[in-house]
């Protein structure tokens, strides 16, 4: 849905994680990029191709987020984001 929020926290996944162990169930994090990065693109201008943020949107409308692949930038916060996922996962 909108609205603002919407992530986890480490303790929150690592509470996922538990849970499902207890239950018997495998988390399998999925990472949808670019369609989910709107957050991110508001948080760290560098990471879109104009250097400017946009502002964050709270709607629920899809197909606009976009990574800027000419930026190493973008590869370094793709591998920290992965890394980070599995060094809990």
């Amino acid at each position: 849905g909108g609205g603002p929020g919407g992530y986890y926290t480490k303790d929150d996944y690592r509470e996922i994680l538990r849970y499902a162990a207890s239950r018997h169930l495998t988390v399998v994090p999925e990472i949808d990029l670019p369609g989910h990065t709107n957050a991110a693109l508001a948080s760290y201008a560098e990471l879109n191709c104009d250097g400017i943020a946009p502002p964050l949107y709270t709607g629920t409308e899809v197909g606009f987020s976009s990574l800027c692949v000419p930026k190493e930038i973008t590869y370094d916060f793709v591998d920290d984001v992965v890394r980070e996922i599995a060094a809990l996962t």
